[in-house]
C-alpha cells in the first residue's frame, strides 16, 4: 500500500482482520503510486489518500483514459489554503491574501533574515505544493517573498519556533490535520472561485474560459508553470481511496470493500491528532476506532 497517512493504518487493519492479507506499507512519489496501481501486479494495490486537486493528472490517466485505478465511492471533502498564526491576523490585521503583498508586510515574515519575506507551499513532493507554487506567483506574493524549501517535519520545527516568538509565519495548510487543533490559526480569504480554465476542465459543470484556476500538472509537459494561473481559493475538493482495477478481479470482496470505505473529517482529524500528538502507535489507533465501529466496517463488507 502506497502513502502514508492515518486512513494507512485504518485500511491496513481492516484489510489484515477482514480478509486473511498481509499489507506492506511504502513511502514512493504519488505517480509512481499510481503507476505500480495501474500494471495490477500487486506491487502497489492501494492509495489510502489522493486529493483530487492535486493529484489530476494521474487521476485522469489512469482513472479516466485507463480506467486502471478506482475511486472509493464515498470521499470526504478537506478545506487548504494560505495560513497564518491567529496571532498576525489580530496585531498586523492580515486577514487575505491582498494584506499581504506589501514590500513593509512582507519584511515581517522575513524568517531566514535575508531582507525578504518567505513563505511555504507545501513540501517537496506534495501534488498540492506545484499548485501552491503557481498560486504564489499569479496573487502576487512571489514578487514579495520567497519560497521556504524542506519536508513537513522541517516546516513544523520552524513554524513551532516561529509560534513561540510569535514570529509572522505565511505557510500552505489542509484541514483536517492535527496543527489547527494545537495552535490558533487563520485562513487568509482569496477571491472566491468561478470555474476551472484548462482544457482538460472542458464539459465538466465548473469549466469557465475565463475561469480563476487555470492549472496544468508537471506531467503535462514542461510549459506547465507558464500556461498555469491560479487567483482565486481552491475549489471544493475530494480525498479518495484509489486501488488497483485489477482487484476487481484477482480480489473481488476486497475491491468492493475499498470502493465502500467512507471515513469522515471528524474521524480522521481525531487519529491526526492521536498519532501525532498524543504519540499512539498506528496500530492502537485503529484498533480502538475499529473496536467503536463494527456496524459501520459490516455495511463496508457486504
Amino acid at each position: 500500500m502506497g502513502g502514508t497517512s492515518s486512513r494507512q493504518c485504518h485500511i491496513k487493519k481492516l484489510l489484515e482482520d477482514n480478509f486473511d492479507v498481509k499489507v506492506d506499507s511504502l513511502r514512493a512519489e504519488q505517480g509512481a503510486i499510481f503507476q505500480a496501481m495501474s500494471k495490477g501486479d500487486g506491487s502497489v494495490d492501494v492509495h489510502p489518500a489522493v486529493w483530487e486537486s492535486a493529484q489530476s493528472g494521474n487521476i485522469k490517466k489512469f482513472v479516466q483514459e485507463r480506467k486502471t485505478v478506482r475511486l472509493n465511492a464515498h470521499p470526504y471533502q478537506p478545506s487548504d489554503g494560505w495560513y497564518v498564526p491567529e496571532y498576525v491576523a489580530k496585531e498586523m490585521g492580515i486577514t487575505s491574501v491582498s494584506d499581504l503583498l506589501n514590500k513593509n508586510v512582507a519584511k515581517k515574515f522575513d524568517l531566514n533574515h535575508d531582507g525578504k519575506g518567505d513563505y511555504w507551499p507545501g513540501a517537496e513532493g506534495w501534488g498540492v505544493t506545484k499548485i501552491y507554487e503557481v498560486k504564489a506567483e499569479s496573487q502576487g506574493i512571489d514578487q514579495y517573498y520567497k519560497k521556504l524549501g524542506g519536508g513537513e517535519a522541517l516546516f513544523k520545527a520552524q513554524f513551532e519556533k516561529a509560534y513561540k516568538a510569535k514570529a509572522p509565519v505565511l505557510f500552505y495548510w489542509y484541514e483536517p490535520t492535527a496543527l489547527p487543533m494545537q495552535y490558533d490559526m487563520v485562513r487568509l480569504e482569496e477571491p472566491a472561485f468561478n470555474g476551472y480554465a484548462m482544457d482538460s476542465k472542458k464539459g465538466d459543470p465548473d469549466y469557465n474560459r475565463d475561469g480563476c484556476y487555470n492549472y496544468y500538472p508537471p506531467e503535462s509537459g514542461a510549459d506547465w508553470k507558464e500556461k498555469s494561473s491560479i487567483t482565486c481559493q481552491t475549489p471544493k475538493t475530494n480525498v479518495y481511496v484509489a486501488y488497483s482495477a485489477s482487484l476487481e478481479k484477482r480480489a473481488p470482496k476486497i475491491a468492493s470493500f475499498l470502493n465502500n470505505v467512507a471515513f469522515t473529517i471528524p474521524e480522521v482529524e481525531r487519529w491526526i491528532y492521536k498519532l501525532s500528538v498524543e504519540n499512539m502507535k498506528p496500530d492502537q489507533v485503529a484498533a480502538q476506532w475499529v473496536q467503536a465501529n463494527k456496524d459501520k466496517v459490516k455495511t463496508w463488507l457486504k
